[in-house]
């Protein structure tokens, strides 16, 4: 699998770009805050799934140093296996280095540099930026997010 961040990074730069454009250019003229604000978000999360995908491939490219099992004896890299992310944007799929030796647990070295597992870890943020808690949940759960009207604050 190929890293071609030459021809994604120009593309998220586009996409921001015409979001820009739709809320600045003439054109915005034609629309209501319920119509712009409903296209905004959807962009939003499509452009944070896009640069999350960029973040993933950019880590996921370089091939780890080999693990070795509990015998001591190092692991064949057998290729790369997806794992779905259940992510704020939506599912991802990442790609990562996937490690098996006889009568070993296989081992994906990026699964625990990006604290990836079973039951991904959700930040949840307020509009200062600042981490305001953390829920956990298995995937196909929900997040259990309130939106509390009047605030850009989040609550779990």
């Amino acid at each position: 699998m190929a890293l071609n961040t030459e021809s994604i990074v120009p593309q998220l730069r586009r996409d921001f770009e015409t979001l820009v454009e739709y809320v600045s250019g003439p054109a915005s003229a034609e629309h209501d805050v319920y119509t712009v604000e409903l296209h905004l978000f959807q962009r939003l999360l499509a452009l944070g799934a896009a640069l999350l995908g960029l973040f993933f491939r950019t880590r996921a490219a370089a091939r780890p140093p080999t693990p070795v099992g509990s015998d001591g004896q190092p692991m064949a890299c057998q290729a790369r296996r997806s794992v779905r992310y259940l992510s704020i944007f939506g599912a991802l799929w990442v790609a990562r280095h996937y490690f098996t030796a006889t009568g070993q647990p296989s081992s994906t070295p990026l699964d625990a540099e990006l604290s990836l597992c079973l039951r991904p870890r959700i930040p949840i943020c307020c509009a200062n930026g600042g981490p305001t808690a953390t829920r956990s949940r298995p995937i196909g759960g929900t997040a259990g997010i309130r939106v509390n009207s009047g605030s850009n604050r989040f609550s779990v």
